[in-house]
């Protein structure tokens, strides 16, 4: 037998700062293999300072530059922190949309709600008609609301003044946006899955009239049909098993849709989306952990895992992801397998890279109180909505602190959990 050579081993292998491993124990400074051979080895040795457990908890930036650098730097995301606030009235719809003076969000049956002071009160405007607010949206010059059921499109300059009805019969909305440089806006149908556009030259008094896909409808009443404005051009998400996958257009008129029929998820359903206008685009599939990003305004995507299973809210328009002032924000549920944090936390990205946790906006997020699903800024304000009750929470960021990733999400088709990620405790290189 030849000899055995003893040598101790130094601490884990020296993975880069940001690195994550998943671990039964505590990462320790040392390991040595003491005896001789045939010895079982045995640990011995501290727990390693260089490494933090991820369980979401905020931290000091500028306690570990190096890892703060790796989550965003200083343009964060940071920690929340925040109040709730009651509004005019009861939601109908998860939908909000501000203008950076003032904000608008789905109100009662029969009107919309607007805040002038970043959403710490708020407001009833008259409307032109009475509509079941479901969507919301600002093309640049105006508001435009969009209805639930047989009403008419209605838009504002500022939200708090004269509401005017809008040209084209639109039956109801379940997808609006808007290139917000020229005032384009696309909305689709719900009633008759048809698609609308208003030119440019409409920005100020949007007239809508049907917009002729690449290849026929979207197949009549999609309840969940999202669609985004990239920065470059209109991408409208629907449903595989209908032989569409999404189709994108410049301008969103008639003649102008390409078709995409192969998606990379296939026959999932995209739920929601979201985009910065500079071709960083967000999609996502209710009830598991993936997601979809581009960053390419939608001619590319490449899947990845959110630190949570993606809440569908219930709401048509499929409203658990949003962007605001730079973030991108994503409604959780039972994001961790315990009870951490209830149902109703978010992920946040400023990069769609890197990813934390909001445990709970700074309040009790119980079934009975509010679970932000769409946010909105104004004013140094983050404005998340609900339709729970009449309340909405408004949050200011510290971005002096980030909040620790939580590594554990889901995988599920229906109540069948497909795949578990993280199920033991993971640790970060911190510094």
């Amino acid at each position: 037998m030849g000899s055995f050579d003893q040598k101790p081993v130094v601490g884990p292998p020296q993975w880069p700062v940001g690195s994550i491993i998943q671990c039964a124990g505590v990462p320790i400074a040392s390991v040595s293999l003491p005896g001789g051979p045939g010895v079982l080895p045995t640990i011995a040795g501290q727990p390693d300072p260089a490494w933090l457990l991820c369980d979401g908890s905020p931290i000091q930036r500028a306690q570990y530059p190096k890892l703060s650098n790796s989550f965003g730097g200083s343009i964060g995301p940071g920690t929340f922190t925040g109040t709730i606030r009651t509004l005019a009235s009861t939601p109908q719809t998860n939908t909000i949309a501000s203008n950076g003076t003032t904000i608008v969000a789905s109100g009662s049956s029969t009107a919309a709600q607007v805040s002038s002071n970043s959403g710490v009160t708020w407001s009833a405007p008259t409307m032109a008609a009475s509509i079941n607010v479901q969507a919301l949206n600002w093309n640049g010059t105006v508001y435009v609301a969009g209805p639930s059921g047989a009403q008419v499109c209605q838009y504002s300059t500022v939200g708090t003044g004269t509401w005017t009805v809008c040209t084209g019969a639109v039956s109801g909305v379940t997808g609006l946006a808007s290139n917000t440089s020229n005032g384009a806006m696309v909305l689709v149908d719900s009633a008759t899955g048809s698609v609308w556009s208003s030119p440019s030259s409409a920005a100020a008094a949007p007239a809508f009239v049907t917009s002729a896909l690449a290849s026929g409808s979207l197949g009549a009443a999609m309840s969940k049909t999202p669609v985004v404005y990239s920065g470059t051009q209109f991408i409208l998400f629907s449903y595989q098993a209908v032989g569409q996958g999404y189709q994108v257009s410049t301008a969103g008129l008639t003649g102008t849709w390409t078709a995409n029929p192969n998606p990379p998820w296939g026959m999932a359903v995209i739920i929601g989306a979201a985009s910065d206008g500079a071709n960083n685009v967000l999609a996502v599939i209710a009830g598991s952990s993936v997601a979809y990003k581009s960053n390419d305004g939608g001619s590319t995507w490449k899947r990845i895992i959110l630190p949570g299973v993606i809440s569908n809210t219930g709401n048509t328009l499929g409203s658990s992801v949003s962007y605001a002032n730079g973030r991108f924000f994503v409604t959780l549920i039972n994001m961790d397998h315990s009870t951490a944090y209830s149902d109703g936390s978010m992920a946040v990205s400023s990069d769609l890279k890197s990813w934390a946790v909001i445990p709970s906006i700074g309040i009790d997020q119980s079934a009975s109180t509010a679970i932000p699903t769409q946010v909105s800024y104004q004013g140094g304000n983050y404005v998340f909505i609900n339709t729970i009750n009449s309340t909405c929470v408004t949050a200011t960021e510290n971005l002096q602190q980030m909040y620790l990733p939580v590594t554990r999400g889901s995988l599920v088709n229906g109540s069948t959990v497909l795949l578990t990620v993280g199920t033991q405790p993971q640790y970060i290189r911190c510094q």
